[in-house]
């Protein structure tokens, strides 16, 4: 596979969530090969960590044209794209077979650092500063705070620590930076709020226990109904992961709300629900069949769970 060319986002769910980005690749020559076809793929990496976490590939479907638009909306899956083994043909010399997010049925070699190609089998030399991650010859991943074609480069703005109570500075891509917005911003740890992450928060904090749960799962999904008059209900959802080794988990929120559930897979579960509404509170929720909410299609014949809602 050839890079013709490329480039690159930094995104933060906090900071750039409904942010619509436009980014323009071209051809390496100019016409274009005619006889060659044609893609777009994208990868996803943690800035901070340097792992991988997915991939996609879209197909330029009319090769005629002198400009292609690809509009995309891309949904970051919630685990680490794993290996699928041996399956790539032609196989992976250095590094994992992957399947693509939007197409699981073609894959992919993601390459080890230092080696490319559709095999991962060409070896060039790393010119990338220490602590970077080579993508190919051509391409550095730098890591938070580190920029430039080959990351030598260091961002000053963080240096200076601005971040209070165990804040993460992270530095805003100035391509992208509005005007009036500061070149880096603080991510606060739960519990912490504000520009340097400055305030304390009174949070409602929610205790999990899975102990009566045949298998933990890896990720729980929170939602938190706030009852209004004369307005719809609002639904505030929070994700939290779950280590392989955990019996336990906890959550921090300051959003207001009447009801809890949590969500595993398809099951639901009530954790609370109060008349007035929580604020700040401690609660204690144990995943147990008894509060586990029954699905319509459980409860009622076939007939009458296929009927429309508003019968």
């Amino acid at each position: 596979m050839n890079i013709e060319s490329y480039d690159y986002i930094e995104y933060l769910p906090t900071r750039d969530c409904n942010k619509k980005y436009n980014l323009y690749l071209l051809y390496l020559t100019r016409p274009k090969n005619s006889s060659k076809n044609y893609s777009v793929k994208i990868d996803v990496f943690n800035q901070v960590t340097l792992t991988y976490r997915a991939s996609w590939i879209f197909s330029i479907q009319f090769a005629f044209l002198s400009v292609y638009r690809l509009p995309v909306l891309l949904k970051m899956p919630v685990s680490i794209m794993q290996s699928i083994g041996k399956h790539c043909w032609p196989s992976c010399i250095h590094g994992q077979c992957l399947s693509y997010i939007n197409n699981q049925n073609l894959t992919c070699c993601h390459c080890e650092s230092g080696w490319s190609g559709v095999q991962c089998h060409i070896k060039h030399t790393c010119d990338c500063a220490l602590g970077s991650l080579c993508i190919s010859n051509s391409i550095c991943l730098c890591p938070t705070g580190r920029f430039g074609h080959r990351c030598h480069l260091t961002q000053l703005s963080c240096q200076s620590q601005p971040c209070l109570n165990d804040g993460q500075c992270i530095l805003e891509d100035i391509r992208y930076r509005h005007p009036n917005h500061n070149r880096s911003m603080c991510i606060c740890r739960q519990g912490y709020a504000g520009n340097r992450c400055e305030y304390r928060q009174n949070q409602t904090e929610i205790d999990f226990s899975f102990d009566d749960l045949e298998t933990i799962p890896s990720f729980l999904l929170i939602h938190l109904i706030l009852v209004e008059e004369n307005a719809q209900p609002k639904r505030t959802s929070l994700m939290k992961k779950i280590q392989f080794d955990e019996s336990s988990t906890k959550i921090l929120t300051s959003v207001i709300f009447h009801m809890a559930f949590a969500q595993i897979l398809n099951n639901y579960y009530l954790i609370i629900v109060r008349e007035n509404a929580i604020i700040f509170e401690q609660i204690s929720a144990k995943l147990i069949s008894p509060y586990r909410c029954q699905s319509i299609v459980e409860l009622f014949d076939e007939i009458f769970s296929n009927q429309h809602l508003l019968k």
